[in-house]
């Protein structure tokens, strides 16, 4: 993940086979719904433990990472930080919000198969291309996942729900998009880029959001 994020982001990852050793560490599973699957702990657990990797990665060792009155995670003062899980492996990232305002992480396993129905629903007329490309690159499960990341770092930044019709996203470079944002609220940055990864068993995104410089005057 290294190529996807900035230098001053600490990653951190885990794999279901550790958990057993190291699940009794997340004490946050107290604060689920009792009424959880199995799964549901499990990909939580991997989640809360690759997030302290990646706060560690920070010199920054909290008691717990409590869950949030909207279900996200609550990071220690002065962190912003994003979780993603996907068929038995944990990622998070986190960076001092003095770097930046907001980040979003997304994984999903490369072999998930979007519907028509549903890519349909999360792309935007102009992103409609990506049905068309070769299936060797999953475009639409691609665009899913910085849509996704884009969720999670403009709702960290400014408290907005950012729907997957509210952007609108293509190809910059190799291993980058550049999403132009259409929605109404109003929010200092009107794009983003969403930095991704392919490797044989996952796709992974990450979108940063850097301070507005016209805030800090």
């Amino acid at each position: 993940m290294s190529q996807i994020v900035s230098t001053c982001v600490s990653v951190g990852t885990s794999l279901i086979g550790e958990l057993d050793e190291h699940a009794s560490c997340v004490t946050e599973l107290a604060g689920l719904d009792p009424s959880a699957t199995a799964k549901r702990r499990d990909d939580f657990t991997l989640g809360r433990l690759a997030a302290r990797r990646a706060l560690g990665g920070l010199g920054v060792h909290p008691p717990s990472i409590p869950i949030g009155a909207q279900r996200q995670p609550v990071w220690p003062i002065g962190v912003v930080g994003s979780i993603s899980h996907s068929a038995g492996v944990g990622v998070a990232v986190a960076a001092r919000s003095e770097d930046l305002r907001g980040i979003g992480v997304d994984v999903e396993a490369r072999d998930r198969v979007l519907s028509t129905q549903v890519a349909r629903r999360i792309l935007t007329q102009a992103e409609q291309w990506a049905l068309d490309e070769p299936a060797d690159v999953p475009w639409p499960l691609i665009l899913f996942c910085a849509k996704e990341a884009t969720y999670k770092a403009i709702f960290q930044a400014h408290g907005l729900r950012f729907g997957p019709q509210d952007g609108t996203f293509a190809q910059m470079s190799r291993g980058a998009l550049i999403g132009s944002l259409s929605y109404d609220n109003e929010i200092p940055c009107r794009s983003v880029c969403a930095r991704y990864e392919l490797t044989d068993h996952f796709v992974i995104t990450c979108v940063e959001l850097a301070h507005d410089p016209s805030e800090e005057k």
